[in-house]
């Protein structure tokens, strides 16, 4: 659970209480958690020490972080943009299309609208700055599109989101 709050103190971009709980929720994922978790609490650490101005520290851990970027690729391309490393999350991003699973993952973070009540996010902006790359931009307009306005949630747009999908909107999502 301390995981889950840290998520969200991060995500909400409230980073100082975040680092305050930083040790109390390495100790958790590294005593209870797997693999997945304990990616995601070094993708915490990262993106709040780089948002901190932390950034020999943050440095210091990139190296494990990419080291295990396959136990949690999307967790890992999170940390990367929200440290605006937008070419290291390019690369990795467009690698990690090879899974299914991971496909799904990326239509959804780069939707235009956020489709859950929970954002925007420190990520939001992040991953729509990487959705304009065009190399990313190509694999979004195989892959998916943006969802259709009357299947929002009830909210706003993103600000500085594209206007719409770099796609054709009549392409459809494979899944």
């Amino acid at each position: 659970m301390i995981i889950n709050r840290v998520q969200l103190l991060v995500a909400d971009g409230k980073f100082d209480r975040a680092m305050s709980l930083m040790s109390k929720v390495e100790t958790s994922a590294n005593v209870d958690g797997n693999a997945r978790s304990q990616q995601i609490v070094r993708k915490l650490k990262y993106c709040t020490l780089s948002q901190l101005g932390q950034k020999d520290e943050a440095a210091s851990l990139l190296p494990e972080l990419l080291r295990h970027a396959e136990d949690a690729p999307g967790p890992t391309i999170n940390a990367l943009v929200c440290a605006g490393k937008i070419d290291e999350a390019e690369k990795l991003t467009l690698a990690s299309l090879k899974d299914e699973d991971f496909e799904r993952y990326f239509v959804r973070s780069l939707q235009v609208n956020p489709l859950t009540g929970d954002y925007p996010s420190v990520w939001d902006k992040s991953w729509q700055d990487l959705r304009r790359r065009p190399a990313i931009a190509k694999e979004f307009e195989r892959l998916g599109r943006d969802m259709p306005a009357k299947f929002l949630p009830p909210g706003r747009p993103l600000a500085n989101a594209p206007a719409q999908a770099p796609a054709d909107t009549a392409a459809t999502a494979k899944h």
